[in-house]
């Protein structure tokens, strides 16, 4: 599935979040959260649902 990445540096911004801060959150890498940014397409359920849980936002708000 297709994240929308502009999503989630909008959250980043709004919660004045580093990408590290984000990784932590995640229990990952601040390498994997760049993959991510850098490539949105064809990502699963999971990888939304952590991405999701970690900024506070719903699951939706994150598929393009």
């Amino acid at each position: 599935m297709r994240i929308n990445t502009n999503k989630i540096q909008m959250e980043l911004d709004r919660l004045g979040w580093p990408v590290q801060k984000l990784a932590d959150r995640m229990r990952c890498t601040r390498q994997w959260v760049y993959h991510i940014m850098g490539n949105p397409d064809d990502h699963s359920f999971k990888t939304v649902e952590k991405l999701a849980d970690a900024l506070g936002v719903e699951e939706k708000d994150l598929i393009k």
